[in-house]
C-alpha cells in the first residue's frame, strides 16, 4: 500500500498567523486575568481557548477563510475551512491529542474521530500509521455499523450551518512553553486517532523555538474537558470538570 504524500496546502503565512493567534489568546488570557483578579477560578483552562479560539475567529482573512463556530455537548470549539483547497482544519494541544491516543477504545465517539470520518476514503488506499503496534488489530471497532453511524450523526450534527465541499479534515497540534508555542504540526487523520500523513511545522516558529526542551516549568492552564465525551456522553455533557491542568503534566484526564 502506498504512502500518502499529498502537502498540506496551508502557506506559511497562514501557518504563522495560527501560531499568533495561540500566543496572542494566552497573552490576552493572562492580561484579563491581571486586570480582573478573581479570589477562585473555576473554568480558567475553558476560558483560555475562548480566548484563543476569538483570536482565530478575527486573524483569519475572510476572502480565504471560513471560521465556523461549532460544539460537541457543551464544548465549544472552532473550525476553520481554506475555500479554495476546501481543507478543513481544527487546533489541539499536542499532549491532549497524544492522551485520547492513550484511551482511544474509551473515546469511540470523541469529536475528532467524527471530523476525521471525512478522510474515511483514505482507508485502503495509503498506508495507515498506528500510534503504537499491537499484534492485534485494536480498531475492529471502528468497523461496526453503529459506531459509524454515531460518528456520522455527530458530524453531521457539527457541520449542521456548513454547506461547502471538504476535501479534506487537518488536525493542527500544538505545544507551549512560556506562553508561547515551541512546537506544532499538522496530521490527516482517520478515525482511531490514527493518520496517514504528518507534516512538522516548527520552521515557522522562528529561531528562538528551533531548540526543543524538556523542562517542564510550564505556566499557562488547560482544560480539555472535550476529552470525556465517550460512548455515554450524557454522563459527561454537564459535569463541571473545570479544574486546572498543567500543560506537560501527566495526569489520567487531561
Amino acid at each position: 500500500m502506498e504512502k500518502y504524500k499529498e502537502l498540506i496546502p496551508l502557506s506559511d503565512i497562514h501557518k504563522k498567523t495560527l501560531v499568533n493567534c495561540v500566543n496572542d489568546g494566552i497573552y490576552r488570557y493572562k492580561m484579563c486575568q491581571e486586570d480582573y483578579p478573581t479570589p477562585t477560578h473555576n473554568g480558567n483552562g475553558h476560558n483560555l481557548w475562548n480566548f484563543i479560539n476569538g483570536q482565530v475567529n478575527d486573524a483569519m482573512p475572510e476572502n480565504e477563510f471560513s471560521v465556523l463556530i461549532t460544539n460537541k455537548n457543551s464544548w465549544e470549539f472552532v473550525i476553520i475551512y481554506e475555500k479554495n483547497s476546501h481543507y478543513l482544519y481544527l487546533l489541539t494541544r499536542d499532549e491532549n491529542y497524544k492522551s485520547l491516543r492513550n484511551q482511544k477504545d474509551k473515546r469511540l465517539l470523541h469529536y475528532f474521530n467524527a471530523f476525521s470520518k471525512l478522510n474515511a476514503c483514505l482507508l485502503g488506499q495509503y498506508e495507515v500509521k498506528q500510534y503504537q503496534y499491537s499484534f492485534f488489530n485494536e480498531y475492529l471497532i471502528y468497523d461496526d455499523p453503529d459506531i459509524i453511524n454515531m460518528l456520522g450523526a455527530d458530524l453531521t450534527k457539527m457541520l449542521r450551518d456548513f454547506n461547502e465541499e471538504i476535501k479534506r479534515f487537518v488536525l493542527v497540534c500544538f505545544s507551549q512553553r512560556e506562553d508561547k508555542v515551541e512546537k506544532i504540526y499538522a496530521e490527516v487523520p482517520v478515525y482511531g486517532f490514527r493518520t496517514v500523513y504528518t507534516e512538522l511545522w516548527n520552521y515557522v516558529l522562528g529561531a528562538e523555538y528551533d531548540t526543543m526542551t524538556n523542562d517542564k516549568d510550564h505556566n499557562i492552564y488547560y482544560d480539555d474537558s472535550e476529552i470525556n465525551i465517550s460512548l455515554r456522553d450524557e454522563e459527561y455533557a454537564d459535569e463541571p470538570n473545570l479544574e486546572m491542568k498543567e500543560v506537560g503534566q501527566a495526569q489520567e484526564n487531561i
